[in-house]
This record gives C-alpha cells, structure tokens and sequence, in this order.
C-alpha cells in the first residue's frame, strides 16, 4: 500500500489511508498500518531494483551523508532516568544516504546515533564496484579508503578533519562541499 500511496503521490499519509478504506481486510487501523517497519529493507530492496533500469542510477560519482533523525528532545534526556546511562543509549537516530549527484537516493540506511558514520558508510558500499564518492570529515578513514579501493575499486573523497596536515586548497574544499 506504500508503494502504490508514493506512486500514486499521495504525499499526506491521512489522505493515502483514506483511498484505502474500502481494503478494511489488509489494513483496518491505521496503527496497523503503521506497522510496516520490518518492511524497510524490502522497500529499499525494491527500490534498488526500480532504480536499475534508470539512467541517472548509473553513475558512478556519488555522494555519501547522513543527517540526524531525533526521536526525544535533548533536555528530557538529561531528566530521565539512569536507563540513558546504559551501555550504547543512544537520542534519536541517524540517516545515512547514498545520493547521485543529481540528487537521486541511491541508498539508505537507518542506524542508532551512535553507529559509526564510517563503518555505516562502508556497508552502503558493500555491493558496490567502480565508483567515486564525495562525503564529510565523518568518513574519513584511510583503512577503510584503502580497503574500498583495493577490494571493490572505490575511490572515497572524504573531507579531512581540520587536525590532518593535509587539507583541501579552499577553492577545491568549497567545491567539494557545494557538491555535496
């Protein structure tokens, strides 16, 4: 029903449910609906395939980021109870994307916020050969570089973190992050 609500560009997820009304059999609460989290991976699954058979998703220049996805309001943290303390609590979660330089989601991942940006960001390239990727300083990781390159023929142009020696000329750092 997802799939068809987005094709369809039923944009509101209310007025999406609402044509659904008369299949009261699948879904008859829009709670079960809500529901549909296991189905994450199948919808990127999907989505990789449709994806295959599009000219833009073969490009082999790309772009990899993440961007903060907060689920608890930072101050009622610090007044909830010693759970938060616990071993890898985390607030909120973290969205990280794969995108062409056009602006197309190539892939995605939904991680904790305290998941690696690099390790992350090595998995969203697993299964991925002959490519160039821009990202930030937070996946800058000259092991994992390295490894890209030898073993799947990925090229990752991470910016450096301010404390490397070696940083970008200013010009090429502005293009870098106009891309990105």
């Amino acid at each position: 029903m997802a799939l068809v609500g987005e094709c369809r560009g039923w944009d509101v997820e209310t007025e999406m449910v609402s044509y659904w009304r008369e299949h009261r059999d699948l879904f008859p609460t829009q709670s079960r609906f809500n529901h549909r989290h296991p189905l994450m991976h199948a919808f990127n699954l999907i989505r990789q395939a449709v994806l295959t058979v599009l000219d833009w998703a073969l490009d082999h220049q790309c772009v990899i980021d993440r961007l903060p996805v907060p689920v608890v309001k930072f101050p009622l943290v610090s007044a909830a109870t010693r759970d938060w303390a616990a071993p890898r609590a985390t607030v909120g979660y973290k969205l990280h994307l794969r995108v062409t330089l056009n602006g197309l989601m190539l892939d995605f991942g939904l991680t904790p916020a305290h998941a690696r940006d690099v390790a992350v960001g090595q998995e969203l390239l697993a299964a991925h050969t002959d490519l160039k990727v821009l990202g930030d300083k937070a996946f800058f990781s000259t092991p994992v570089a390295t490894e890209l390159a030898q073993r799947q023929r990925i090229i990752l142009r991470p910016l450096p973190p301010v404390h490397q020696h070696q940083q970008l000329p200013p010009a090429q750092r502005r293009l870098h992050n106009q891309v990105r």
